[in-house]
């Protein structure tokens, strides 16, 4: 990707406003995802009514989002499973895959994630999931066959913070 085309995306930002708009949202954002997005972000078929009451009990420490025309189109969410570890989940809608908005995200999660003093994380996701794959393959994952296709990868945020800085070369 360009430098121009790469500023030239939405920065990701913390959505305000707390549970009850993290949980719209959410709600609107994965409603917009087709099934295939669905099924890889949850591991398993999804229908809007699960959509609607899993949302409803969801209680993320962080949610994070890329806006477009008005719209979150990526959502990054943080779950603290315990004190110093999470679980985090990632999806970017279907017209808006491919244009780095992920990559973005993520990197922004990370940076969240070690602001809550979250020091490891986990990613589960579908086999056939290859963005998500890349994404923590270059943070430096631990990735794990769960079975049934379902992958689980560990990430140590200091060190996947450290590998993705930029290399800067000596002269």
């Amino acid at each position: 990707m360009s430098t121009t085309l790469a500023q030239a995306l939405p920065k990701p930002g913390l959505i305000e406003g707390g549970l009850s708009r993290w949980r719209e949202v959410l709600a609107d954002h994965y409603m917009r995802l087709s099934d295939r997005s669905r099924r890889l972000r949850f591991l398993s078929p999804v229908s809007k009514p699960i959509i609607e009451s899993m949302t409803q009990k969801t209680r993320p420490a962080a949610v994070l989002g890329i806006e477009i025309d008005g719209k979150m189109r990526a959502v990054l969410e943080i779950f603290h499973t315990e004190e110093n570890h999470a679980e985090i989940g990632l999806s970017v809608e279907d017209a808006y895959q491919g244009r780095g908005l992920g990559r973005r995200l993520f990197d922004a999660g990370l940076n969240v994630a070690a602001e809550l003093g979250i020091e490891t994380a986990d990613f589960f996701f579908d086999s056939e999931n290859v963005r998500i794959r890349s994404l923590v393959k270059r943070a430096g994952a631990k990735m794990h066959s769960l079975g049934g296709g379902e992958v689980t990868a560990a990430i140590n945020i200091d060190s996947a913070m450290a590998a993705r800085a930029p290399k800067v070369k000596l002269q």
